[in-house]
């Protein structure tokens, strides 16, 4: 505030003092491998008033000096936090014209985050299976939840969204379980005759991301199975013959065991159809792994 003390019946110019009011990190810390945003506030300094912003570790490493203008009375600029640092980051604001300097609170370092390797604990599920999801999650606390999406593989990049689930970090491994299910995509279920243009399985990929990091997994392939069941008269069907033909066209023989039943596994999911060359009519039935 600045008090007139001169005769009040003249003309005076009174200079303003212009000022530095804060200069500061936007937040408290940051992760090494990421970018911190800093912010310099000031008063009277005039709009587009050149100002220089070095910034250092606190034991007076160089990290980057940036120029830039003052609008709006405020100067605010991102600075990348080097992968390797180790040490807290401060800097120093200087508006030469007005001979002003300001140096910053500190801003405090932690360890980079980051998720790598993320895989299935297996190549291939099946309905009902609790599959297992993990990747390295380094620089994350004991008990971080992060979101995992699961999504179908399309090649054409258009993947489809299955769920989403929770993973827990425990000793840098991001752990999660998923209860899998086949979610059926009638696009890529063959319709009748179509059989013989080939049937892929589908495929799913999950990916996980937290702090602005993610990771993708590798593709888990879906297989199913088909139970047969066959009584004639209310008895079983020991020993009779079936042919099963598969979404893909392919068939499949083989002889029910002593109660009439057989599993056939390895199965790609959509209609299959079962038939019993032996019995009259060669009798069929129809069904979705």
């Amino acid at each position: 505030m600045s008090v007139h003390k001169g005769a009040t019946d003249k003309v005076h110019t009174v200079d303003l003092e212009g000022r530095i009011e804060t200069a500061r990190w936007a937040l408290s810390r940051a992760a090494a491998g990421t970018n911190a945003t800093l912010r310099v506030t000031t008063r009277r300094v005039g709009e587009g008033a050149p100002i220089t912003v070095e910034v250092k570790t606190v034991k007076g490493k160089k990290i980057t000096k940036l120029e830039g203008a003052v609008w709006l009375a405020t100067f605010e600029a991102e600075v990348a936090v080097p992968a390797d640092c180790k040490d807290d980051l401060e800097f120093e604001a200087q508006l030469k014209k007005h001979k002003l300097k300001a140096k910053s609170d500190v801003l405090h370092v932690v360890p980079g985050r980051k998720l790598e390797n993320a895989a299935w604990d297996r190549e291939e599920a099946r309905r009902g299976d609790v599959v297992g999801l993990t990747a390295d999650a380094k620089g994350f606390p004991n008990g971080t939840r992060v979101p995992i999406v699961i999504f179908e593989h399309d090649d054409d990049c258009g993947h489809d969204f299955i769920t989403e689930i929770e993973g827990k970090v425990d000793k840098d491994k991001l752990v999660a379980q998923w209860a899998y299910e086949y979610h059926e995509d009638t696009d890529d279920i063959p319709k009748d005759g179509e059989a013989e243009k080939g049937y892929a399985p589908p495929e799913y990929f999950f990916r996980a991301g937290a702090d602005g990091v993610t990771v993708d997994s590798g593709l888990l392939l879906f297989k199913d199975y088909v139970d047969i069941d066959l009584k004639v008269g209310g008895q079983p069907a020991a020993g009779e013959e079936y042919t099963l033909t598969l979404p893909d066209g392919a068939e499949r023989k083989g002889k029910l065991d002593d109660e009439g039943r057989a599993r056939e596994k390895d199965v790609p999911p959509g209609p299959f159809s079962v038939k019993f060359p032996q019995l009259s009519g060669g009798g069929g039935s129809g069904g979705t792994a």
